[in-house]
């Protein structure tokens, strides 16, 4: 019986780059577990995947009491934060919350580019108004329509992912005696509204 010998298909090139990955897989595997750790989350990986979120839902402190995770016994239930539940592990809110999605009403950034206003519409008269928190051309401001922040947020929060109007600019809420900030808490910034893994 003759000797069986083995032949390796790869090209040259393919070599290297075979060798090349074990040596970057022994690097990695060396590093101090937890290197870096707090940072990894920061910064995004480049990777085009939808990000797996299975981590423990929280509400806010100052409701609950505590930090701990949400259960469903608890009394009183409690609707879930994603400030608490988001930025507790990985990712920074407050530059999240200076985001075009939210800074709109914001009367320190620049309008931008016009994009679509929300269309304010009443039923009665047939009438429809542009409206929007930057100064587009041919948009209103909520507040020249007698839109407070508590308004704007039940005639237009389903079409935003929170905050804005919803949480940094509520304005003096003792200023609005019909809003009812008391009873909703803030509409916090949630990017899972439109970023789910959801078709």
């Amino acid at each position: 019986m003759a000797p069986t010998t083995m032949r390796c298909n790869l090209s040259p090139s393919g070599q290297w780059a075979t060798i090349a990955a074990a040596v970057a897989l022994a690097a990695t595997a060396a590093l101090p577990p937890g290197a870096d750790a707090a940072q990894k989350f920061l910064v995004p990986d480049g990777s085009r995947a939808t990000a797996v979120h299975r981590i423990p839902l929280l509400a806010d402190p100052v409701l609950k009491g505590d930090d701990k995770p949400l259960g469903p016994d608890d009394k009183p239930a409690l609707p879930y934060s994603p400030r608490a539940t988001c930025s507790a592990r990985c990712h920074d809110y407050e530059a999240i919350e200076k985001g075009w999605h939210f800074n709109g009403p914001d009367p320190k950034v620049a309008p931008g580019r016009p994009g679509q206003p929300y269309i304010l519409t009443d039923l009665r008269t047939g009438t429809q108004l542009p409206v929007s928190p930057r100064a587009w051309p041919g948009a209103h401001r909520p507040e020249a329509v007698g839109l407070t922040p508590w308004k704007v947020v039940l005639a237009f929060g389903s079409h935003t992912p929170g905050g804005g109007y919803g949480e940094r600019f509520r304005g003096n809420i003792a200023a609005d005696p019909k809003a009812r900030w008391m009873v909703s808490g803030a509409l916090e910034i949630d990017c899972q509204a439109c970023h789910s893994g959801d078709p």
